[in-house]
């Protein structure tokens, strides 16, 4: 009697495991996809913010090369002469 009772706790042990190991799969495999879209989202995210930096750098170029462009058409940065410039008065 005490050896059938053993073998019964043994079966009921192993149903009870095979009832849990589909939903421990489930969780894993849901887990693994969440992760994986974790990352591809921050992936999404670094590459909109370096797109972004980017245009704002090209904007800053190009605001620089126009200010430069103005500044060289003064007369008092065009002076050959060797006289110092008094920037002060330029700006």
């Amino acid at each position: 009697m005490n050896r059938a009772f053993v073998h019964l706790r043994v079966r009921m042990l192993v149903f009870v495991l095979l009832a849990f190991v589909p939903a421990l799969l489930l969780t894993l495999l849901t887990f693994k996809e969440q992760r994986r879209e974790g990352t591809d989202e921050a992936k999404d995210a670094a590459l909109r913010l370096a797109r972004a930096a980017a245009i704002s750098y090209e904007r800053l170029t190009v605001q620089t090369q126009s200010m430069l462009a103005r500044l060289a058409q003064l007369p008092a940065l065009r002076q050959t002469a060797g006289a110092a410039c008094d920037c002060r008065r330029c700006l």
